[in-house]
């Protein structure tokens, strides 16, 4: 048990079957190594490489537990990417809202900026939509840069602006400062852009203390002011060069400063090579949705057609085919997520007494795995959401 002081006055306690395999697996990896149960290792799969170690009696099991050990993350991977890397299922039922993106893409192409939002609940396909029109634009030469807005980052400023901006430098999480000053510097000369004016201010948006002297005396509304001018500076002449594609997405949890940022953006989307692609939910609405250059395109539930598609194509892959799909497109109601994981939960399981929510909106989802994520490090490793 710990406690948490200063005002908040709260204790908690961390207990159960979660814990106890956390603890065992601990107490099994040798100095320096990470551990996993099976389960996890399945949770994590794309995001970090594992080795299975074979099963493994753990005290307080009456069986063993398969235990893999973690041997590397797998740098820069998204969680649509990570889906990828395990195999994604059919994509179907979105052609009219491919066709859109395309057509923004085509005006962006001429010198008419688009700003394009996806909005639908959780589990709609607003990712795998972006994925698959990301796979269209393979061959094509165009910048693509993309962001998300994470729950956690909505206090921070500049959080996926500050994606995008390592993504166009090709900044990597293991650069030294050293290495991420001269790749910007590079980046701004790219461009045409005067590298002492500019430099200060986007390692100011990096956190780099290095080369940001000129900013000591300034304020910081100042500085927000000339940091804003060097970004959109940056896709300004960026564009000149290849159109570019910018994807944000849950942007109901982007930051004030980005979302300030954003507005600036789109007031010169009208005549400049640029896509802006979002994805958010109902209830959050940008400011600039208005413009004349702005759509917004509402993810629509799946038809059944389409989710006895996906289904049986999941089922197919289990070796599954003898159980009934329709049943199971009747409860996802038309939600790809859960369609998929509800799909996986039955194959899984055989098909044989396993429990279907009646509805979407049923307090249990299926899951399909039977423990939250276990990890046990003689270290720490941070996965993203997916």
């Amino acid at each position: 048990m710990r406690s948490i002081r200063n005002d908040l006055h709260m204790e908690y306690a961390a207990i159960g079957e979660t814990t106890h395999l956390a603890s065992r697996m601990e107490q099994m990896a040798t100095p320096g190594s990470i551990f996993a149960t099976r389960q996890t290792a399945r949770l994590v799969e794309g995001y970090v490489d594992t080795e299975p170690l074979g099963p493994a009696a753990v005290k307080g099991r009456t069986e063993p537990v398969d235990v893999y050990e973690v041997r590397s993350m797998r740098a820069g991977r998204t969680g649509r990417q990570a889906s990828a890397g395990r195999g994604l299922t059919r994509f179907v039922g979105r052609d009219r809202e491919m066709a859109e993106l395309r057509e923004a893409l085509a005006h962006a192409e001429t010198g008419h900026g688009q700003a394009v939002a996806l909005v639908s609940e959780p589990g709609m396909g607003k990712t795998r939509l972006l994925w698959e029109f990301r796979q269209a634009l393979s061959d094509r030469r165009i910048t693509y840069l993309e962001a998300d807005c994470p729950p956690y980052g909505a206090t921070v400023p500049y959080f996926p602006i500050l994606e995008l901006l390592r993504a166009n430098c090709r900044v990597t999480d293991t650069d030294v400062p050293e290495t991420v000053i001269e790749k910007v510097r590079v980046a701004l000369q790219d461009v045409g852009m005067e590298v002492v004016t500019s430099l200060p201010y986007l390692l100011h948006i990096l956190g780099l203390k290095q080369g940001a002297g000129p900013l000591a005396t300034l304020t910081p509304e100042v500085i927000q002011a000339r940091a804003f001018e060097a970004l959109r500076q940056l896709c300004l002449k960026g564009s000149e060069q290849r159109p570019i594609v910018f994807v944000i997405e849950d942007l109901h949890w982007i930051d004030p400063t980005s979302e300030d940022f954003l507005a600036l953006i789109v007031e010169s989307l009208a005549g400049i090579s640029v896509l802006l692609l979002a994805t958010y939910r109902p209830g959050y609405s940008p400011s600039w949705i208005t413009k004349s250059y702005a759509t917004q395109i509402a993810l629509r539930p799946l038809s059944e057609q389409h989710g006895l598609t996906v289904a049986q194509s999941i089922l197919a892959s289990h070796g599954a085919l003898g159980i009934a799909a329709h049943d199971i497109v009747a409860r996802a109601e038309g939600n790809p997520l859960f369609l998929e994981e509800l799909t996986h939960a039955v194959a899984e399981r055989g098909g044989a007494a396993t429990p279907i929510p009646p509805t979407l909106h049923a307090p249990r989802r299926p899951h399909r795995v039977s423990h939250p994520t276990v990890l046990a490090p003689h270290g720490l490793v941070d996965s993203e959401p997916q």
